[in-house]
């Protein structure tokens, strides 16, 4: 059985910071204020106090501090520290950084199915993972379920995602920090367990069905193949949001009588990410 262990965020970097700025034109925040802002934002109990623990309820929000941090327990925000941005209102909380959208030059539409290496050279591949979070309570990941010839994981380590990282053969390697993408796969086909006949990728919102969120939050969402040198292979961009989905199935790879393909599935459901492990065979605890 899997545990599926709370998200952390990653602390504020500088590369963070004109982002932030971007986004709220009364911020103040430059490299002299970034670490302050991590330290507030940080759970001192954690394990990891760089970190700051995501899935603190919305409700512990302090009110009127003038602080951009939230998520973080009233009695631990210190006040008047001179040293967070000012004039922030609560309902301006940060959105995640969204990063630009790339260009696409093979573009497919949902339902369509290719071949993913035409001239049969297989070779080292990357999935570039996107989105625009239009709803800052939306904290979205990527995922991708290694699948067998009965629509099912070969066993829950062929689940590849924030806190299990890398499949066990290797082919698959998780990155949750991208400098293009919001979250990335590398893959190697030829390392893959023959076991394994799918990869579906998912675009999943965090506590949504608690939470009530959903993708109608979210707009540009996409997937991209390249090369290892950059060259795009394929890419899909959703075109439909709708309020009653929670997680997207947005492409697969599959094995075609030997042949590797690429499906645009763009299919969306009222699952969370607990939901879709037990719906490909994962029993969480």
């Amino acid at each position: 059985m899997l545990k599926i262990p709370e998200k952390i965020h990653q602390p504020y970097t500088s590369r963070d910071i004109s982002e932030l700025n971007k986004v709220y034109s009364s911020c103040i925040v430059n490299s002299s204020n970034v670490n302050s802002l991590n330290r507030i934002t940080s759970d001192p109990s954690a394990q990891n106090t760089g970190n700051a623990i995501r899935n603190t309820p919305r409700q512990s929000v302090p009110q009127n501090t003038g602080n951009v941090a939230q998520t973080v327990p009233r009695q631990s925000v210190p006040q008047n520290t001179g040293n967070t941005a000012q004039n922030v209102p609560r309902q301006t909380a940060p959105l995640p950084v969204n990063k630009p959208i790339p260009s696409f030059s093979k573009p497919l539409k949902k339902g369509m199915k290719v071949p993913l290496f035409p001239q049969g050279n297989v070779s080292p591949i990357k999935a570039g993972i996107g989105w625009k979070v239009n709803d800052s309570r939306c904290d979205v990941d990527a995922s991708a379920f290694l699948l067998g010839v009965n629509e099912k994981v070969i066993s829950e380590d062929w689940f590849v995602f924030y806190s299990q990282p890398q499949s066990p053969d290797r082919s698959i390697v998780y990155n949750m920090s991208d400098p293009v993408y919001q979250k990335s796969f590398d893959i190697d086909l030829h390392k893959l367990n023959s076991d394994v006949q799918k990869i579906v990728f998912v675009v999943t919102i965090d506590e949504a069905l608690k939470k009530a969120l959903n993708f109608g939050m979210l707009s540009d969402v996409y997937l991209k193949m390249t090369d290892i040198s950059g060259n795009e292979l394929l890419s899909f961009c959703l075109t439909e949001y709708y309020s009653n989905v929670t997680s997207m199935m947005i492409g697969e790879i599959y094995n075609n009588k030997g042949q590797w393909k690429f499906s645009a599935i763009g299919n969306g459901i009222a699952r969370d990410l607990e939901g879709l492990c037990n719906f490909y065979g994962i029993e969480v605890i």
